[in-house]
């Protein structure tokens, strides 16, 4: 943020001055002016989406007892004696909004069938998470970490054993790279991204990790499970 006020106080002195010096000052604002304010709105939507997406999650793990809302848990398939032979670790992609409640009873539910460990993953992709990483310790991270706590006591009910992993960076590249490192067997994801706007300035998620991991993706339309 500090960087930002600096090159808007100079953008600002660049611009007076040259007003200043300008035989036809309003033609400059006409013309200027508009693109400064449009390029700064850009910028601020950039730097503060992220966070302000957080004041109207409807997550059930973080509202108030007696205000959570009722989460339909997918239907479970009849599964043989003792759990399936194959996915050993499966790992949980969750976008801390309202669409992880389907993602999470998925994901989980595949879990608990193949008897696997469950991976809850998310990425923090805020302006001090992108570019400081793990050191980014504000408000936005640690809203991150309790919000994955919580979902790691909401996977122990089904009896699912879990872990949290809290990334830093671009969605794409991290949940590929943590693909890999973790030796992760299958990923569950939402299919949402960041709304119409969101997408040009960021780019949508699930489409781009199916295409770059070696491993099956389980991609959950938040939509259609609330139908």
């Amino acid at each position: 943020m500090i960087i930002v006020g600096l090159n808007a106080r100079l953008v600002y002195g660049a611009v007076s001055a040259w007003i200043g010096e300008s035989t036809h000052p309003g033609a400059i604002l006409l013309i200027v002016v508009p693109v400064i304010a449009s390029i700064a709105l850009l910028l601020a939507y950039v730097v503060f989406a992220p966070s302000l997406s957080r004041t109207s999650r409807l997550s059930a793990w973080l509202a108030p007892a007696g205000l959570r809302a009722p989460v339909e848990r997918p239907a479970e398939p009849p599964v043989a004696d003792g759990p399936l032979q194959g996915y050993q670790r499966v790992a949980i992609a969750l976008a801390a909004d309202a669409g992880d409640a389907a993602v999470l009873a998925h994901g989980l539910l595949l879990a608990r069938s193949y008897g696997a460990r469950a991976l809850l993953v998310h990425v923090a992709e805020g302006f001090g998470a992108r570019y400081f990483g793990p050191d980014a310790d504000n408000v936005e991270t640690s809203d991150d970490r309790a919000y994955l706590e919580r979902a790691r006591e909401e996977s122990s009910r089904p009896g699912v054993t879990a872990e949290v992993r809290l990334l830093y960076g671009a969605p794409v590249e991290e949940l590929t790279r943590m693909v890999t490192r973790e030796n992760v067997d299958l990923l569950v994801m939402g299919a949402h991204g960041h709304g119409a706007m969101g997408d040009i300035l960021f780019g949508s998620t699930a489409s781009p990790v199916r295409h770059r991991v070696r491993i099956p993706v389980f991609i959950v339309r938040s939509d259609r499970a609330k139908n």
